[in-house]
């Protein structure tokens, strides 16, 4: 049996849910930082939205790179430790932007927070897979989704608000010694957290990882190139491109579209990713009461298309498409947890790492294509594309869940 918190206690799975939900909440919060600061930044270093954008795209294709390797590493070394790495480095990279003097200074540090970003979700999953009961699995992954979600609209709000009342480069200090704090804490609650590589061999309640034997972390790298993981990357790089959208140009967009301030504009965003946060939520209670997670997940992407289609209409006010906003992150937040449910599906023990970090770089792929996309399409004047085209790749997403559907299914028959 592969070391799996069978017999937990709910204390301590929402202990480790909880925990490392809010290191990847952290992780969100500096993947979109720095778009809040790019008005002042533009000026400060006379680049235009698409090089800043580039700035997201250097990051991702970093983390990207990083996160297969990474997946690798966690199942070698262990999770928590990466984790801890990864939380200081980020941190560390945003904190030293607020000195950069020159654009180049943060493509380096662009860099260096992609290598820290590489390893949240090999980490994260190889903890919450090895230290949660099964039975709680689908809210861990819920749990986890929220948190993320959370962390997106608090970068806005919280940047939003540094940035205009210390100035950006005291805003990225600040906010950088967060990452370097939940390292800290990641380090000091070790004992919660059990070994994903370790074989139980008894039947006490997990501890750290302390009981069992090693021999899980030998799975072939084969398992990644079959067709249902493949695929399984191929959407998050489908749903990772709406993510610019929505984060680094959404509020530049519907300023354009609505001739208000960006800062008004935000709250729409804000609105999208408070709406995903109870999507998310609601979908983490589904993933625990179905088997057709693929299901749930191509029917939510199906209303967020819908909604953010209309949104690009702009036929109802400002305050109408806010709501519209909301209506697409609660149906596209509640895929989450049913769609890491599918990847874990097709995880053999003790491969999480590997497996989750292989996937998961389908979002860094996809971060890396769209903002250079969208930032292209802000200085080109087309903001209503980039509403259309985020309704687009949901459908695109949703295609692919159906895909692998009929993979999983056509492959069960063929082996029977």
């Amino acid at each position: 049996m592969t070391a799996s918190a069978l017999d937990n206690p709910p204390r301590r799975d929402f202990q480790v849910m909880g925990l490392i939900g809010v290191a990847h909440g952290i992780s969100h919060f500096y993947q979109q930082a720095l778009p809040p600061l790019f008005g002042p930044m533009k000026d400060a270093f006379q680049v235009s939205f698409t090089e800043l954008g580039a700035l997201l795209t250097v990051m991702s294709v970093t983390s990207c790179i990083g996160q297969m390797l990474a997946g690798i590493a966690v199942d070698r070394y262990g999770a928590r430790r990466l984790l801890v790495g990864g939380l200081a480095l980020i941190g560390a990279a945003l904190a030293l932007a607020g000195f950069a003097q020159s654009y180049w200074h943060l493509v380096v540090l662009a860099v260096v927070a992609g290598i820290g970003n590489c390893v949240f979700h090999p980490c994260d999953f190889a903890i919450l897979n090895a230290s949660v009961s099964p039975p709680r699995l689908g809210r861990a992954y819920g749990t986890h989704g929220l948190f993320g979600t959370l962390g997106w609209p608090a970068s806005i709000a919280l940047m939003w608000f540094l940035s205009e009342t210390v100035g950006w480069r005291s805003a990225a200090m600040i906010a950088g010694s967060i990452g370097i704090a939940m390292a800290m804490i990641i380090a000091a609650t070790s004992n919660l957290y059990v070994d994903h590589r370790v074989i139980r061999t008894d039947g006490a309640a997990a501890a750290g990882g302390r009981h069992g034997a090693r021999g899980v972390g030998s799975v072939s790298l084969a398992v990644l190139f079959s067709a249902p993981i493949l695929m399984c990357m191929v959407y998050f790089v489908f749903a990772a491109m709406t993510g610019p959208s929505i984060n680094a140009f959404g509020s530049q967009a519907l300023a354009s579209i609505y001739d208000i301030t960006p800062k008004m504009a935000a709250n729409a965003v804000i609105a999208y990713y408070v709406g995903s946060a109870f999507g998310v939520v609601t979908g983490g209670w589904l993933a625990d009461r179905t088997d057709r997670h693929d299901r749930v997940a191509a029917i939510g992407l199906l209303c967020a298309a819908l909604f953010m289609g209309f949104c690009a209409t702009a036929a109802l006010p400002f305050i109408g498409t806010a709501l519209l906003m909301a209506l697409a992150g609660f149906s596209s937040g509640a895929t989450g947890p049913s769609r890491d449910m599918i990847v874990r599906k097709a995880t053999p023990p003790g491969a999480s790492g590997k497996v989750f970090g292989f996937v998961y770089s389908g979002l860094d792929i996809g971060s890396a294509i769209g903002p250079l996309i969208f930032g292209y399409m802000m200085d080109h004047g087309m903001p209503k594309g980039i509403l259309i085209m985020t309704a687009v790749l949901f459908l695109m997403a949703m295609a692919s869940v159906i895909t692998i559907r009929r993979i999983s299914v056509s492959q069960k028959l063929a082996a029977a």
